[in-house]
């Protein structure tokens, strides 16, 4: 029963109730909402509920120290008549960004804003995998869920954090202009390039892209030379302006192309490059010799401040050794590596 339980992400006690459940109290509002987008799956799903059931845990950690509780996401108000650049700027200002900080840095500045941010694993902690389709190719790239305290983003892990970058902000992106919940795969984030018809998916698109690549970077590029360029050409004459903003060749061509700085010409043929180079599966990355989850791996699925509260709390008897065990989804053996240190970082 209890490995039942672990494995659909439910508790122990729903097994033993004596009445059945209605499915609309096992699913809460965002849970319902995006599972009516693709991709539906069973593993999908699954991802769903196990990152709102941690949601939950953590929340729970606060409620005996008020003065420690998160507050009410306060998104910054973007005037629609406002060209994007405006927007970007406003976004820019309220996440405290001064320009090319990369993926760990940009996540510790939207954690500070009280959203739950979860990456997925890329070695051996399975139940965090974003679920593969037949070719092994991950089945979305991120999520959003929207909610007045704590709403979640959950980031495909990636071997260029740059994409995870990107990925980060269009989901945060969603929720601070469509209050909505989301599901974005491939097409999702490529929709500035034409890819989608959705106008939602287009406009995350557009708020991400100019919040990591302001106005002033575009201005640096030589747009004109890089219409007869082959794609690799174009790739290293992006270089100096990548590599600075932390964003990928794809995000700053994307943004030459709506400023029809580019010929489409020159952009379909770098994304047909891109796209082929994407759809190869990527290898697992392996855990350590002995089988066991890093603690790096750990930190880095939950973040540190998930992972930080949680091992106070449990210093503090706040709650219980097995809760904790439970919240860091670990073995006991496991959780006291990262409880005693020093940490495999």
């Amino acid at each position: 029963m209890s490995e039942l339980a672990y494995a659909l992400d439910l508790k122990k006690g729903f097994f033993m109730g004596e009445r059945g459940v209605p499915k609309d109290d096992l699913r809460v509002p965002q849970f319902r909402a995006a599972g009516g987008q693709p991709p539906r799956t069973t593993e999908m799903m699954l991802l769903l509920r196990r990152v709102e059931n941690h949601r939950e845990y953590f929340r729970g950690l606060f409620e005996d120290f008020p003065a420690l509780q998160p507050r009410k996401v306060s998104y910054p108000k973007l005037r629609e008549d406002d060209g994007y650049a405006a927007k970007a700027k406003a976004v820019r200002r309220w996440l405290g960004l001064s320009g090319g900080e990369d993926f760990a840095a940009l996540r510790q500045k939207v954690e500070a804003k009280d959203v739950l941010v979860f990456v997925g694993s890329g070695g051996r902690f399975g139940r965090w995998q974003a679920p593969k389709d037949r070719q092994g190719r991950d089945q979305f790239k991120g999520f959003a869920l929207r909610y007045d305290l704590l709403p979640i983003i959950f980031v495909a892990k990636e071997k260029d954090e740059r994409n995870q970058s990107f990925t980060l902000l269009h989901e945060l992106a969603h929720l601070i202009m469509h209050q909505k919940d989301a599901i974005d795969g491939e097409q999702s984030l490529a929709s500035f390039g034409g890819a989608s018809r959705s106008r939602r998916e287009a406009e995350a698109n557009a708020l991400a892209s100019h919040v990591l690549l302001p106005e002033s970077a575009l201005r640096t590029i030589d747009a004109k030379a890089l219409a007869g360029m082959a794609p690799a050409e174009i790739d290293a004459a992006l270089q100096d302006v990548c590599e600075q903003y932390r964003v990928s060749p794809m995000v700053a061509l994307a943004r030459l192309r709506t400023a029809r700085k580019v010929p489409a010409a020159a952009v379909d043929r770098c994304y047909a490059k891109w796209r082929v180079k994407a759809s190869r599966p990527r290898a697992q990355a392996k855990g350590k010799d002995d089988g066991r989850v890093s603690v790096a791996e750990i930190r880095e699925v939950f973040g540190d401040r998930y992972v930080d509260m949680t091992v106070k709390m449990e210093r503090e008897k706040e709650i219980t050794l097995h809760d904790a065990v439970i919240y860091l989804d670990v073995d006991l053996d496991d959780y006291e590596i990262i409880r005693v240190g020093p940490w495999d970082l």
